[in-house]
């Protein structure tokens, strides 16, 4: 049992590294931490994002995995974390007039336009409530909230963009997520009868839309972005999103289709292929990704739904889990969502870093942004970082490529160096090469 906690510690700290050296400079995720990562199109076939992303050389800001990425940090660290503001801040970048957010449309200077989606709309606000609740108060939330009442397709739930042509399951997961939450943190009845029936009404068909579109367990969410071959973590992952909204304090869903949401998770939990979860129906091994949304999905519903017809499985899968980590190339699967995920997986069973542990983790993290940010970073100098992350760590740093092995000292310093020390160094160099040349001249006249 104790060898057990070591080594959710060590994945836990291993995947609050690549979490946290994974963030844009402007301050969202994501970036690819695999190559599997990086063939995802992040679109939604179709839309007009679609061929800016295929032409961005590598990663693009990403509202879903910023607050999954802070929901990861927040849990490793038992607090709300430092970067949470800078998220923040520039999540103001992707709303739209109609108060409604989204990609933007165009990288250009100025004021670009947004690719208003029902799914980024929510997860804004998911991630609004959840990590900026002081600086936004609920009147400031009630123009998203009714612009996404506004995008329910009649009698179902929600669509990814306009343009696509069924409901989505993720799109329709976050939306009821956003509602019940705001519903339990607003008290709509404050402003008028109507609003409070409206969401009433969405969050009933809603649910019910997305409940009766599953196939054992199993949603395609092809037509928002993502791959079938995906399709148990995508499923995985939208029952995880329901468990937010049903634990919600008040929360509508707490009393209505519970019995079906546990039975869409034995679903789910019946894929199962030896000890794990495959990422698509189609698959015939367990996927290391696949395998931590499950558990995470199972986690997050443990006091309300022990599940104890499967706590055997649980229990291998788990432990599973932990030896296909060790293996140096089982990161190469991962997505940038898959690495929060761990994080908050794992804190699950080990609870938030020690106070030690973080300080000693957070200041070798600060050392190798520090030197990356200098272009002087190494393999030599993520040596410090836990041993599976230095892989997943060199390859968003580098964007796909490899670092140096080493750097020698005159080229450190070169790179640290004040303008005028480098100024200096570069005048002497040219008389020391000066002399040099001239010296050679005259030996060769001699001669």
């Amino acid at each position: 049992m104790e060898n057990d906690r070591k080594a959710w510690e060590a994945l836990r700290d291993t995947a609050t590294s690549v979490v946290f050296l994974s963030q844009r400079p402007g301050g969202m995720w994501s970036l690819p931490t695999s190559d599997f990562d990086l063939l995802q199109p992040g679109a939604a076939p179709g839309s007009k994002e679609l061929p800016i992303r295929k032409r961005e050389k590598f990663g693009y800001p990403s509202i879903t995995v910023s607050w999954i990425a802070l929901r990861g940090l927040r849990a490793s660290l038992g607090r709300i974390p430092d970067q949470a503001r800078q998220v923040l801040t520039e999540l103001a970048e992707f709303k739209s007039p109609r108060a409604a957010y989204g990609s933007q449309a165009s990288r250009h200077r100025g004021s670009p336009s947004i690719n208003e989606s029902p799914r980024h709309t929510a997860t804004a606000l998911l991630l609004l409530m959840e990590f900026g609740t002081a600086a936004y108060p609920p009147s400031d939330l009630l123009p998203s909230i009714r612009w996404l009442l506004s995008k329910r397709m009649p009698g179902t739930g929600w669509r990814f963009e306009d343009h696509a042509e069924r409901m989505g399951p993720i799109a329709t997961a976050t939306s009821l997520a956003a509602l019940t939450r705001f519903t339990a943190l607003a008290s709509p009845e404050n402003w008028g009868p109507e609003l409070a029936k409206a969401l009433e009404t969405a969050v009933d068909e809603g649910l019910n839309a997305l409940i009766s579109s599953a196939a054992n367990g199993v949603w395609d969410c092809s037509d928002e972005g993502r791959f079938r071959s995906t399709e148990i973590s995508d499923s995985a992952f939208v029952i995880w999103v329901l468990g937010q909204a049903t634990n919600a304090s008040a929360s509508p869903l707490q009393s209505r289709r519970s019995s079906d949401i546990r039975r869409l998770r034995r679903d789910l939990l019946s894929r199962c292929v030896g000890d794990g979860w495959p990422r698509s129906t189609a698959d015939r091994t367990a996927s290391a990704p696949a395998t931590v949304w499950v558990l995470r999905m199972v986690a997050e519903a443990a006091e309300d739904d022990p599940m104890i017809d499967y706590q055997d499985l649980i229990t291998r899968a788990n432990l599973h889990l932990i030896n296909e980590m060790s293996q140096h190339d089982t990161w190469r699967g991962f997505e940038m969502w898959d690495w929060a995920a761990l994080a908050e997986l794992a804190s699950s069973h080990t609870g938030a870093m020690s106070e030690r542990t973080q300080n000693r983790l957070w200041w070798a993290l600060v050392g190798v942004n520090e030197l990356h940010g200098k272009g002087l970073l190494t393999r030599a100098d993520i040596e410090r970082m836990p041993l599976a992350a230095r892989p997943a760590i060199e390859y968003c740093l580098t964007q796909g490529g490899r670092l140096a092995l080493a750097r020698g000292p005159v080229e450190r310093w070169w790179k640290t160096c004040p303008e005028w020390q480098r100024a200096l160094g570069t005048l002497l160099a040219g008389a020391v090469l000066g002399q040099l040349a001239r010296g050679l001249v005259q030996a060769l006249h001699l001669w």
